[in-house]
């Protein structure tokens, strides 16, 4: 998830909208937005 994710906020699209049943607990989520390399997005949850 965090792959593909990072891919996505790198490729300049001005939305990026992940939805994931998995991802709304927040031990699962944490490591996830943490693995992201990307800079300069906006997480809005």
């Amino acid at each position: 998830m965090a792959f593909a994710l990072d891919n996505y906020l790198q490729s300049g699209f001005d939305y990026v909208v992940f939805s994931s049943v998995v991802a709304m607990y927040e031990d699962i989520r944490r490591p996830i937005l943490d693995a992201i390399t990307a800079k300069d997005y906006t997480l809005a949850a």
